[in-house]
């Protein structure tokens, strides 16, 4: 990384940094406008991880404002920035968020694949799923269980059970 390099993904950190501080006085507007700030300059200057830095602190702030169609898409376009920085432990971060967000949306089809993402990303991490994924996948599973009780495909009887 050269010295003028190092210098942009700075002011991109202290950009971040900065709206950070502006969405805890709820002052989020500001914090919207450096938020993006960051992401534009991290992109210009290929800086993925920082880019996707960016995006998920913007998803968190339209998250906290119940704004859920904005944090999705910009947890979901960290994610891919991540992905491409190569950087496990943050996109496994940002698809827990993205997670959250699809389930309080009651979005279970998209939910579903994000959750059976993140098992194939913790495993290759060598990790357990987090709590958050692991609650969601057990949510959905116990969603399809009643759908299987009431079909016709045979099953034990009271009586065997």
């Amino acid at each position: 990384v050269s010295e003028q390099q190092g210098a942009v993904v700075e002011d991109a950190g202290i950009l971040r940094a900065l709206g950070h501080m502006y969405a805890r006085r709820e002052r989020y507007a500001d914090a919207e406008e450096q938020y993006c700030l960051s992401q534009a300059i991290c992109m210009s200057s290929g800086d993925a991880g920082g880019e996707g830095k960016a995006l998920l602190s913007l998803g968190n702030l339209y998250n906290y404002q119940d704004q859920y169609d904005a944090a999705e898409e910009n947890f979901a376009r960290a994610r891919v920035a991540f992905g491409v920085a190569l950087d496990d432990e943050w996109e496994a971060k940002t698809l827990d968020r993205l997670i959250l967000v699809l389930a309080v949306q009651g979005k279970f089809d998209d939910l579903r694949f994000c959750c059976m993402d993140a098992c194939e990303l913790y495993g290759r991490m060598g990790k357990p799923m987090s709590l958050i994924s692991a609650m969601n996948w057990e949510m959905l599973h116990s969603l399809e269980a009643p759908s299987k009780l009431q079909s016709d495909t045979p099953g034990p009887s009271r009586e065997t059970l």
